[in-house]
């Protein structure tokens, strides 16, 4: 004798109650097979999604080579110092920084690329607006920096917190 779940013993089956517990049968095979995938994905979901404790941008970013630097500080005020240097042409310029989206965006106080004032160095590059794009390696300019020296679009990486 079978315990008492709703099923009938099978000596005291008809033709159609077969077909009915196949059908059953089925129904919930189905059921399981549809669900599986769908419980799988919500259960991976977090697996999958990046979890980042956004670092803070402040900090000393650096990009140096052989008797060149290019230099780039964000201060906790969101003010901003980028310094350069090839050999005997060096500078440096300061202005405002953004967080934006993709990464930050720099604009200098300075509004022309000539000084007056100092005949050795006439060139200073302009960040209206200019983006940077934040990577898993450091800082880079979407355009590039042109300081009158040297022109750069490389990686700075971050070598000091704020």
């Amino acid at each position: 004798m079978l315990p008492s779940a709703g099923l009938t013993p099978l000596a005291k089956m008809t033709q159609s109650e077969p077909h009915s517990l196949y059908v059953n049968i089925n129904k919930q095979v189905m059921n399981s097979i549809l669900l599986a995938p769908l419980i799988f994905s919500l259960l991976a979901i977090p697996a999958f999604v990046p979890h980042r404790n956004p670092e803070p941008m402040e900090g000393e970013y650096v990009l140096t080579r052989f008797e060149f630097s290019s230099i780039l500080y964000l201060k906790e005020n969101n003010r901003f110092k980028y310094k350069y240097s090839l050999g005997g042409c060096q500078g440096s310029i300061e202005g405002q920084w953004s967080k934006e989206e993709n990464g930050l965006k720099l604009t200098s106080e300075k509004q022309t690329q000539l000084d007056e004032s100092d005949n050795l160095n006439p060139f200073y590059p302009l960040f209206r607006g200019h983006y940077w794009r934040v990577e898993k390696r450091g800082i880079k300019p979407e355009k590039k920096v042109d300081t009158g020296c040297f022109q750069t679009r490389g990686i700075h990486k971050k070598v000091r917190k704020g």
